[in-house]
């Protein structure tokens, strides 16, 4: 499977982890299903990238960019205030296709400074989430 998806309701986490080679239309997908309503009570979103082995257009790094600016746009006031998305990239290649989606997805209509960042470790991401100190790294 080219993601998988975990949720940890005690710690308020939906993870996915990206494996192997993907598409765009794939991370998409993998969001789309992370963001179903049934999984609203989950504020905070890890991103793993880690273990991608695709390359990525400019242009599809645009159209990935866009679409998670329009997803972040379409959620409520009060779910736009909860939630967090962090994603983990720890190879220079993917740490700088998602610093360049995080700086493309700053032209959404909300500001998404302190709701959207990129991360080369779990422990990083995890503080920066508010996880509890020792969560364990689920991709590992």
């Amino acid at each position: 499977m080219p993601y998988e998806i975990r949720l940890d309701a005690p710690t308020g986490l939906a993870y996915v982890r990206y494996d192997g080679d993907l598409t765009i239309k794939l991370i998409v997908d993998a969001v789309l299903d992370l963001n179903k309503p049934v999984h609203d009570h989950l504020p905070r979103r890890l991103h793993d990238a880690r273990s991608i082995e695709s390359a990525f257009s400019t242009d599809e790094v645009r159209q990935l960019a866009a679409f998670a600016g329009a997803a972040f746009d379409k959620l409520s006031s009060t779910l736009f205030a909860e939630r967090r998305t962090a994603i983990v990239a720890s190879a220079d290649l993917y740490f700088g296709f998602a610093r360049m989606l995080t700086a493309l997805s700053q032209q959404a209509t909300r500001p998404l400074e302190d709701r959207f960042q990129v991360f080369r470790t779990f422990d990083e991401a995890s503080a920066w989430l508010g996880l509890p100190p020792g969560t364990p790294d689920p991709g590992r």
